[in-house]
Parts: structure tokens; sequence; C-alpha cells
């Protein structure tokens, strides 16, 4: 099967040549430029947290603002809570997945994915660092419990031009 819009079948073989669409995938990662007011607050952090990994009705994601040069991301516990997993969902953009390397793709890593992000306690100590990231679901091992009333997620955005996003955030 051709990808490029006309199926020619090598030889006499009794199969007809035929033309068919081929959308174009991601052209030239354009998206839509607009603004509201008031701006749309579908954002939120309360979104890592809502159960949902994925975007559905809703982004259901924690988008940081571009403007932002530190994004962070904060779980609050009433009391200390010991934690020794922990399993973050990044945006690797669900609604449109590579094609193969046979259809070919115009980036060679997800644009949207957040590459590197880092962990921390309540008093700054650092948990857990990645640097390189290119996978939808971490799961994180701790090599010992860590018991805390507050988690950060310190993350950076994977380009000038596209924010940090999370879709969750969970603690064992």
């Amino acid at each position: 099967m051709s990808n490029y819009g006309k199926q020619a079948p090598a030889g006499d073989i009794g199969v007809d040549a035929f033309e068919f669409w081929c959308p174009v995938r991601r052209p030239e990662g354009y998206n839509i430029a607009m603004k509201f007011a008031p701006y749309l607050r579908c954002f939120s952090p309360a979104n890592v947290i809502s159960g949902t990994d994925r975007p559905v009705m809703a982004p259901n994601a924690w988008v940081a603002s571009t403007a932002d040069l530190q994004p962070q991301l904060f779980l609050d516990w009433d009391a200390p809570t010991t934690i020794r997993r922990i399993i973050l969902s990044f945006d690797t953009d669900f609604d449109h997945p590579m094609e193969s390397s046979l259809m070919g793709h115009p980036e060679n890593v997800m644009p949207f994915c957040v590459r590197n992000y880092q962990l921390r306690d309540e008093n700054g100590r650092l948990l857990f660092s990645k640097r390189g990231n290119y996978q939808s679901v971490n799961h994180i091992y701790l090599e010992e419990p860590v018991t805390v009333k507050r988690l950060s997620l310190l993350v950076e955005h994977p380009s000038e031009d596209i924010p940090a996003a999370i879709f969750s955030i969970r603690c064992y």
C-alpha cells in the first residue's frame, strides 16, 4: 500500500491502479492561534489528581505558562504521608501518535513530552531527577520511602514555544 496518494501495482497482476487522498499529518507543527477573553481555565493543577490520565471530554492536564521559566507543580497533604512509588503521566500528544518508521514522521521525539524534571520534598531535598525522558508514563521507585507533607515537581518546557504539561501524578 502506498502512502503517497496513488496505488500502482507493479506489472500486470490484475489489480487496477487508483488514486486516494492522504491527509497531511501535523502540517509543520502549526496550530491555531487565537485569544479568549476572559481566558479559559481548563488546565488547572487539580487536573493531575482527577483520575483521568489523558484528554477525553476536557484536557485533563495541568499546563504551565510559557512565561514561567521554572514551572513547578505542588502536591500537599494535610498530614505527613509516606511515599515509595510515584507515577507521572506526561503529554505525548495522544491525539497525534507517531506513525511507524515505515511511514515516516517529522520528529524523532514527541515535541510535547516533558524531557527534564525533578521531584523534591518540602525542604527542597532532591528525591528524583530525570533528563532525556521520552515516555508517556514514568514509574519512579524511590530507594527508601520518604515522609512528606509537600511534593514539588519541577519541570522544563519541552521547547520555547511548547509549555510543560502533566496529565497525572500518583503517589503510593
